[in-house]
């Protein structure tokens, strides 16, 4: 047993492990599953020289089975929520228009750095400014509150966002 958590555990030369290899492709949610559960259920997997989590890789590949996996397994509390350049991957997920991914990582209140990931106005800032009416919706869902959220430089809310680049859906999902 120990020495397959020591293979288990074992880097490449972009410092990632099986799982994250693993939770790149998403035909490999058996083999997530059997690492997460059976063979090294207790490792915390951190980012690799990219900055990239296990969890960050599946939401960035839209592995959405393997996000789900990631984050429904009982041992999830020892996996890392960070991406690249300080992001998270409810940010990856929201740039995605990934909206079963964003109620996924909502529902769980994921951690990220010891923190718990707060959606900021840039979530729905973004999800208004792509013309996401979807993606607004399931972010209001979870607090109104953000629809009033100005941005740092322009001062802009999401009404402003959705308005700036024509989209009436998500305009009205806002304001509805």
């Amino acid at each position: 047993m120990a020495a397959v958590r020591d293979l288990l555990r074992k880097v490449n030369k972009k410092k990632e492990t099986a799982l994250h290899v693993a939770a790149r492709n998403g035909r490999s949610l058996g083999v997530v599953k059997a690492i997460l559960s059976k063979e090294d259920p207790h490792f915390t997997y951190s980012a690799n020289d990219s900055g990239e989590t296990p969890l960050c890789l599946a939401v960035d590949n839209t592995c959405t089975n393997i996000v789900a996996e990631l984050l429904n397994n009982p041992n999830s509390q020892s996996l890392e929520y960070g991406g690249p350049d300080d992001d998270t991957v409810l940010h990856m997920a929201v740039e995605r228009w990934d909206t079963e991914v964003v109620r996924m990582l909502l529902e769980k209140q994921v951690v990220w750095q010891k923190k718990k990931v707060v959606m900021d106005g840039l979530h729905f800032h973004l999800a208004a400014y792509e013309g996401s009416s979807s993606m607004a919706a399931t972010l209001l869902d979870k607090d109104k509150s953000i629809a009033s959220i100005n941005d740092d430089t322009e001062k802009f809310t999401a009404v402003h966002m959705a308005a700036l680049q024509g989209f009436k859906h998500a305009m009205n999902e806002i304001i509805c």
